[in-house]
């Protein structure tokens, strides 16, 4: 826990899932976009074809990109959104200004420099906020093009071809960087909620007592410690990989004593820490079977959950997870977990769930009205389980 001192200083900034590399690209792409509509105002310039507002509009533009790029260095590339709406407020100031100075255009044929390279930079600050957040400024700048070119259109015909060619140039790029970012960000999450699920598995049965209240408040004040560390620098994030691994242990030892509290199994509480369930999947378990299953099977369930709620078409399927025990005083340990899907039909199912409800017991398949349900058999689960289907 001393030698934090000697491992290499990583860097800070950690909150956009591992898009620096992706954002580099983005910045090389916007910026050639705004180097390419400087170009074009250098040869409007040349030909003494700029107006005022457009001047005005380029030099605010220059304010905002070297403002940026200085907030960014000082907070280690993060933007609030407060800085966001800032920002784009005089990127939008800056198009409407250049909008203004080509508005007439009836005997030079000037189009827009500025609100094209006000899409480039726009392009280099996708991966800086949420995707959702991308969506409105660039709706409004594809709003600004567009009225420009049906009023422009309308009096000089032939001036549409040119002014569509920009209006694509300053969009198009935009609408692809944020889908690759909004698509990538959604796979990356994904995939860390995947592995965040995976590790509920290795959980107690039914976590510690909850009487041990001296080694809660134990790892309370550690991860308060840890908190404060972070907090004054002595910690950089990400954490190296010695404090990473303690850091886990007490995330874990505290999830087991919030299991003990609550008294929630494994999977009702795997289902509401997850980013990506919570929501799709309810759990009924009022005598906490799941708690039963042994390691196999938890990894069988969850894998096939998991499959069942997250689909790669347009269906946003619903699940509700009901254990029922069907012989409470026999003395084998008997029960069965119904597994109602909405939204989802038989054919749509992944066939890779299939062999996830096979390590939990013998399962079979019935249609719904609105989806369908799955019915799995587990018999004496500490022990073993008979593997293979059947039809209720």
């Amino acid at each position: 826990m001393n030698q934090r001192e000697n491992h290499p200083r990583a860097p800070r900034s950690t909150a956009r899932l591992s898009t620096v590399h992706l954002g580099t690209g983005l910045a090389l792409a916007g910026t050639i976009v705004v180097a390419v509509s400087y170009l074009r105002l250098i040869e409007y310039w040349s030909r003494y074809m700029v107006s005022l507002p457009t001047r005005f509009a380029w030099i605010l533009l220059g304010c905002v990109v070297v403002g940026t790029v200085l907030h960014l260095r000082k907070t280690s590339a993060r933007l609030g959104p407060v800085a966001f709406r800032v920002i784009v407020t005089l990127l939008l100031g800056a198009a409407a200004l250049d909008f203004a100075g080509v508005w007439d255009i009836a005997e030079n044929p000037v189009y827009p420099t500025a609100a094209v390279a006000v899409g480039g930079v726009l392009v280099a600050m996708t991966t800086l906020r949420p995707t959702g957040e991308m969506i409105l400024p660039g709706a409004l700048l594809t709003a600004g093009f567009a009225f420009l070119l049906i009023i422009q259109t309308a009096y000089e015909p032939h001036r549409s071809p040119p002014e569509g060619v920009m209006m694509v140039f300053a969009l198009v790029p935009l609408a692809i960087a944020i889908t690759i970012v909004g698509t990538y960000r959604r796979m990356v999450t994904q995939a860390l909620d995947r592995v965040l699920l995976q590790a509920t598995i290795e959980l107690p049965t039914y976590g510690p007592g909850s009487g041990t209240s001296a080694g809660l408040t134990a790892l309370d004040r550690e991860v308060e410690e840890m908190f404060a560390r972070i907090a004054d620098g002595t910690l950089t994030l990400p954490l190296d990989p010695e404090h990473a691994k303690r850091a886990g242990e007490l995330a874990t030892e505290l999830r087991a004593h919030l299991i003990a509290g609550h008294q929630q199994t494994w999977l009702a509480h795997a289902i509401s820490e997850s980013a990506v369930l919570a929501g799709r999947l309810n759990v009924i378990d009022p005598q906490r079977l799941a708690a039963k299953l042994n390691r196999e099977q938890r990894d069988g369930l969850l894998s096939a959950l998991w499959l069942l709620a997250v689909t790669d078409g347009d269906t946003d399927p619903r699940a509700t997870i009901e254990f029922r025990d069907e012989a409470p005083d026999a003395p084998q340990i008997t029960f069965v977990i119904i597994i109602d899907v909405d939204g989802l039909t038989r054919l749509e199912i992944e066939p890779a769930t299939w062999p996830g409800l096979d390590r939990v017991g013998r399962y079979g398949v019935s249609n719904t009205v609105t989806g369908v349900q799955i019915s799995v058999r587990v018999a004496n689960p500490v022990l073993g389980t008979t593997r293979g289907s059947y039809e209720p």
